[in-house]
C-alpha cells in the first residue's frame, strides 16, 4: 500500500513540473501582430518639409492638390521644374521607376547616387531597383514612353514590403474577381496580373467604375499617381472597398417547378383511337403523315450552340410540349433557363 502511494505521489509531482514547463513556454510566444486598425495609424515615413504652393500649375481647388503637396512633403518629388507638377502629364515608365525607387530607398534609409555624366537621369533609378531585385529587364528600352495602368501595378507593387500593408481587401476582391463581379477587365493573360490584384487587396486602387474594371492598357495622369503613391505611403488615404454586398442567386430550396419554366399548355399523348383516326379515314395518306409526325420531333442542331435540340423547343413549330417528352428534354430546357449558373452561384 505505501509503494501505490509513493508511486502516485511521483506521478503526480512529475505532471506539476511538466505544467508549470508548459506554462514557461507559452510565455515566450511572442504577442500577436497589431490588427489591421492599429496597423493603419503606422508609416514608415515622415513629411520632412512643407509644400509652398510652389507648382503653379496645380489649382489649390484640384482634387490632387492635397496628393501632390503630400508627395513634396515627403520628398518624393521636385515636380518637372521648380514650378510645375504637369498633372496632366501622361505618367512614363521612367517616373514610375523612380517613384518606386524612392519609395523603396526612403523606407530603408538608402541614398540613390545622382546618373552619372552623359547617361540618362532615370539610369540610377532603374539600377537601384534592379540591384535590390524589384525590377526585371522587361522594360528596358521603353523607359521614355507612357506606362500603362498595367506596368504601373507592376512597378509600383514590389516598392515597399509587405509589413506596409494590411489586406484589408482580401475577401471582397478574392470574391469579387473569382465570381467574375469585379475586375472583369483583368484575367490569367493581362501582364502584372497578380500584382494588380495586389494593389486592390492593399485599397491602393478601387477601379474606375462601380465593377472595379481596372482598364489596364490605358495610360495615367501624373495626378492619378500621385493619389496612388500617397495611399502607398500614407495607410490611412488607403481605400475600403464595399463589394461584400454582392448579391447571390441561391438555389436552396428550388425545385424543379422554380428552375425550369412549365409551358403555357401541355397537351396530353393522343389516345391510340384518335392517333388511328385520321388513318382509317384515308389509309392511303397515313404513310405520309407519319413520315411528317417523325421529321417533326427528330432533333436538329441548335445554330447557337451546335448541341442537339428539340425543334419543338427551338425551331419554328413552337407547339406545346407533350407531358410524355418534357423529361427527355429536362437537361436541354435547364441549360437554357440559365439554371446552371443559379446552382454553381450557390457552391
Amino acid at each position: 500500500m505505501k509503494k501505490r502511494l509513493l508511486l502516485f505521489l511521483c506521478i503526480f509531482t512529475l505532471l506539476l513540473s511538466t505544467a508549470a514547463q508548459a506554462e514557461d513556454v507559452t510565455a515566450d510566444v511572442p504577442a500577436p501582430a497589431p490588427s489591421a486598425e492599429k496597423a493603419d495609424t503606422l508609416s514608415p515615413f515622415a513629411r520632412t518639409r512643407s509644400y509652398d504652393g510652389r507648382f503653379t500649375d496645380v489649382d489649390a481647388s484640384a482634387w490632387y492638390h492635397d496628393a501632390v503637396a503630400a508627395l513634396y512633403e515627403y520628398g518624393l518629388t521636385e515636380g518637372v521644374s521648380s514650378s510645375a507638377y504637369a498633372p496632366e502629364g501622361s505618367v512614363t515608365i521612367a517616373e514610375l521607376v523612380t517613384f518606386a525607387a524612392r519609395l523603396h530607398a526612403l523606407e530603408r534609409g538608402a541614398a540613390i547616387p545622382a546618373a552619372a555624366a552623359g547617361e540618362a537621369w532615370y539610369q540610377p533609378y532603374v539600377r537601384y531597383l534592379k540591384a535590390e531585385k524589384c525590377l526585371g529587364d522587361e522594360l528596358d528600352g521603353h523607359y521614355p514612353e507612357a506606362a500603362t495602368r498595367a506596368q504601373m501595378a507592376g512597378v509600383l507593387a514590389s516598392a515597399l514590403s509587405a509589413e506596409c500593408y494590411d489586406e484589408r481587401n482580401a475577401e471582397a476582391v478574392t470574391v469579387g474577381y473569382a465570381s467574375h463581379r469585379r475586375i472583369t477587365d483583368v484575367d490569367d493573360y493581362t501582364p502584372y496580373q497578380s500584382d494588380i490584384l495586389r494593389l486592390y487587396k492593399w485599397g491602393i486602387v478601387g477601379g474606375v467604375d462601380e465593377d472595379g474594371s481596372f482598364h489596364p492598357n490605358d495610360t495615367l495622369k501624373r495626378s492619378e499617381l500621385a493619389a496612388l503613391v500617397v495611399r502607398m505611403v500614407e495607410p490611412s488615404a488607403r481605400l475600403t472597398l464595399s463589394w461584400q454586398s454582392l448579391s447571390y442567386r441561391s438555389a436552396a430550396g428550388t425545385t424543379w417547378g422554380d428552375l425550369i419554366a412549365a409551358p403555357a399548355e401541355v397537351s396530353a399523348a393522343p389516345a391510340a383511337d384518335d392517333a388511328n383516326a385520321e388513318a382509317r379515314a384515308d389509309p392511303k395518306d397515313a404513310p405520309r403523315r407519319r413520315r411528317q409526325h417523325h421529321s417533326a420531333i427528330r432533333p436538329c442542331a441548335d445554330q447557337r450552340g451546335g448541341r442537339k435540340a428539340h425543334p419543338r423547343l427551338y425551331g419554328r413549330r413552337q407547339a406545346p410540349l407533350r407531358a410524355d417528352v418534357q423529361l427527355h428534354l429536362l437537361p436541354q430546357l435547364f441549360l437554357r433557363q440559365g439554371a446552371a449558373d443559379l446552382l454553381l452561384d450557390s457552391l
